[in-house]
């Protein structure tokens, strides 16, 4: 018997069996996610305030559908519970930009995974929220993933947390001692060919030196992928001398 032949109302209960089953952890869900993608825009849909929640596992939104919507507002993208239990993840897998004040929020049930280039132009900002709703997810980068902010004034929130973003190592060193407890991020890549340094650039091995995020590309001496920095400080501090960080 094929798919074909399966009664639609028999079709149904196996749907509704498989989402429960999913929902409950009986079975794995992976691959269900909202993907940003040069593939057209399908299984997703955006209500009148620019709040996108998917319809099937296998949700796409066009990356220029997207730029197109924070060119006039914020947008919510979203596959926690309360919005959406078809999807658990978000996935940024083409390159997103945007000039306008606009926020863009990643609401995800479980993990957020930034693979392509995010650029807010303007003075806009980027909320991350992962886990919401489920367990067991995270933030994570690809090898080509980065986020870039234009200016140190913008807005970034990750679960709930507000980072303070800086331009340069040693201004996230000084942030860092003036405010141990305080969240940061380096707001854009940065290249420090050329430059030396006796010790690291952030050279306390304090509970304060987790809380500086890094956010680039590893093409640049000094660039530290954005998880990069929460490394143990210890292999920071190892590699001083020529100014490298190790993943």
């Amino acid at each position: 018997m094929n798919h074909e032949t399966i009664p639609k109302n028999i079709r149904g209960i196996a749907s509704q069996l498989l989402l429960c089953m999913a929902l409950a952890g009986i079975i794995d869900q992976a691959g269900a996610a909202v993907t940003v993608s040069t593939k057209p825009t399908k299984n997703i849909a955006c209500n009148a305030d620019y709040v996108c929640t998917p319809s099937k596992t296998d949700a796409v939104l066009n990356a220029t559908d997207l730029a197109n919507m924070l060119a006039v507002s914020s947008v919510v993208i979203s596959t926690s519970p309360a919005a959406s239990p078809i999807a658990t993840d978000i996935v940024i897998g083409a390159p997103v930009t945007w000039s306008t004040a606009s926020l863009l929020t990643l609401d995800s049930y479980e993990s957020v995974t930034v693979k392509s280039l995010m650029t807010v132009a303007g003075s806009g900002g980027l909320d991350i929220s992962t886990n919401d709703g489920g367990d067991g997810g995270s933030l994570s980068f690809g090898t080509k993933g980065s986020v870039t902010f234009a200016n140190t004034a913008d807005t970034l929130l990750i679960d709930n947390e507000p980072y303070a973003l800086v331009s340069s190592p040693a201004d996230l060193a000084r942030e860092i001692a003036g405010n141990p407890s305080g969240h940061f991020a380096l707001a854009a890549p940065y290249d420090a060919a050329g430059e030396s340094f006796t010790s690291a650039a952030v050279p306390r091995c304090s509970p304060a030196f987790s809380k500086g995020w890094a956010i680039g590309s590893r093409t640049s001496p000094f660039t530290m992928p954005w998880p990069a920095i929460r490394r143990r400080c210890s292999r920071m501090s190892a590699r001083a001398e020529n100014c490298t960080t190790s993943n």
